[in-house]
């Protein structure tokens, strides 16, 4: 089976290390990815996302590349160890454009869940929009306070 995966990408006008604390810092993830969130900023460090309506998720971080990728496998239920089986893996790219970061995030390891293809597509779906709209959140974030 082919790898499938969720993309997406962004232009954020604020500089390589504000959008890299924007993924890293858990005070700034409070404010577009979740509510509370915790960070061990190393290869095999723990991440934990909470939405106070929807629960906890956790991740492991797999690559941390010194404000250029940031990569986590996080599993897709509620209070689970992520495993193959039961997570994707998520890589946020950061790239200079312009006067700006061309951030990218790719979604993978959907062809491995213990899920039917409907559930797949179904999630890989929503994820397609999620993405898009935490991309839009956090530029817009970033860009506020970096012109403030």
């Amino acid at each position: 089976m082919a790898e499938l995966e969720v993309s997406d990408s962004i232009h954020i006008q604020a500089d390589r290390a504000r959008v890299w604390s924007g993924l890293t810092d858990p005070a700034l993830l409070d404010s577009w990815f979740g509510e509370h969130n915790e960070v061990d900023l190393r290869p095999g460090g723990r991440m934990i996302f909470e939405w106070e309506e929807q629960g906890r998720y956790s991740a492991v971080l797999d690559e941390v590349g010194d404000g250029s990728v940031l990569a986590f496998r996080w599993a897709g239920m509620l209070n689970a160890e992520p495993r193959i089986g039961n997570s994707t893996v998520v890589r946020f790219t950061l790239e200079d454009e312009g006067a700006g970061i061309r951030l990218t995030v790719r979604e993978t390891g959907w062809e491995t869940l213990d899920a039917d293809a409907h559930e797949v597509e179904q999630t890989m779906r929503e994820n397609t929009q999620g993405w898009r709209d935490k991309l839009e959140q956090l530029a817009a974030l970033l860009e506020r306070q970096d012109s403030l």
